[in-house]
């Protein structure tokens, strides 16, 4: 695969400081707009362009990281969506594309999508979410405002920071507002009830994530007036790094089936 591009995406499909594409060149299919979690980046989506020739994968960069670290981060899902949603439908205007969020980037896409429907925007052609419990069953306990030292222990053992970042306090210091800011997005996210989406839902789950389990992922189907389904992996929260291939491809063989009109 071509290189990523560097700070947006620059090729001709698509042009946003919010978006980067890791292709050089359009690919043949949909694209495949990629939400991280809380604290990550686009660039957490850069190997899953090598999984797919017919996919454009896009990451979407929120403020506050890599080449928007001068930026603010976002700190109410309101203020987050009244940037992101109108960028994404200018960029992507009347292209085919799915949307795929990891964690706080899975609450996100859902509000995202519903933003959209009740806008009177043009919606993605589904939805995918990973490692988020169904937003009406949501009641987190609040972690953005823990101490410093108790927050770093938190992101360690729970959501998987690497403690070999613990070494570089100046890479520590630039991180935490960042991340305490993703975190009260999610936090503070009050559920309002709305119809379902008239999109298919696709769920995956790591069988081993406490944040989303086998008993919680059906709820999602709540939320979904068509095509629903849930698939399970080996893995913990963020059991999406070992099993990127297998995901992408998922992905990949439903918008290909969707074309014809087959179903998920």
């Amino acid at each position: 695969m071509g290189a990523a591009t560097v700070g947006r995406v620059t090729s001709s499909h698509v042009s946003s400081r919010w978006l980067t594409s890791f292709r050089t060149a359009l690919a043949p299919g949909d694209f495949l707009v990629c939400l991280p979690h809380a604290g990550g980046s686009a660039s957490v989506f850069r190997s899953w362009q090598d999984h797919s020739d017919w996919l454009n994968v896009i990451g979407v960069q929120l403020p506050g990281r890599e080449w928007r670290i001068g930026e603010s981060a976002h700190s109410t899902m309101e203020g987050l969506l009244g940037e992101f949603v109108p960028e994404l439908v200018a960029s992507l205007a009347g292209r085919d594309y799915a949307l795929y969020g990891h964690s706080m980037g899975a609450l996100v896409a859902f509000e995202a999508a519903r933003t959209m429907r009740d806008e009177g925007l043009p919606l993605p052609r589904r939805l995918y979410v990973a490692g988020c419990a169904a937003p009406h069953t949501l009641h987190p306990d609040p972690v953005y405002d823990l101490p410093r030292d108790e927050l770093l222990r938190w992101l360690t053992e729970v959501n998987g920071m690497d403690p070999e970042v613990l070494r570089y306090p100046q890479l520590i210091e630039l991180m935490l507002h960042t991340v305490r800011c993703d975190l009260k997005v999610y936090d503070t996210y009050v559920y309002r009830r709305s119809s379902p989406l008239d999109i298919p839902i696709g769920v995956f789950y790591g069988d081993s994530d406490p944040e989303l389990t086998v008993t919680n992922a059906p709820e999602w189907r709540k939320l979904a007036a068509a095509e629903f389904r849930v698939e399970a992996f080996s893995g913990g929260h963020f059991f999406v790094q070992e099993h990127a291939p297998r995901i992408v491809s998922r992905i990949e063989k439903d918008l290909r089936r969707s074309r014809k009109g087959s179903s998920l």
